[in-house]
């Protein structure tokens, strides 16, 4: 799955951002293993970028016996060179990130029209 330039410009404000990270359990997963639990899924971006969301198994936690699953996944940025940049990241960064995709597309179109 792959976010294409046409996604990143519909995500025009930060809830919308959200719900690209929300829905990281739709993201293809990219690696399993299934001996430590562990699903990794990737988000391809524009420009040669990716999210990774590692997750294992047992990690739902439903408190007060609710419905809504409070433990989130754990979030990584590969850069464009295809190397990971700096391990974990909170999700206020891969929301930065999408937003400066946004930012350099925006202006890359108004240079062309």
């Amino acid at each position: 799955m792959k976010l294409t330039e046409q996604d990143v410009l519909c995500l025009t404000n930060n809830e919308k951002r959200k719900a690209v990270l929300a829905a990281w359990r739709d993201w293809p997963v990219w690696a399993d293993v299934p001996e430590i639990g562990l699903t990794v899924h990737r988000l391809d971006l524009p420009g040669g970028g990716a999210f990774t969301a590692c997750w294992y198994a047992g990690d739902d936690f439903f408190p007060g016996g609710g419905t809504k699953n409070a433990n989130r996944p754990c979030f990584h940025l590969i850069g464009h060179d295809g190397k990971l940049a700096h391990g974990s990241q909170g999700e206020s960064v891969l929301l930065e990130q999408l937003q400066q995709i946004r930012t350099e597309l925006v202006k890359r179109i108004r240079k062309r029209g």
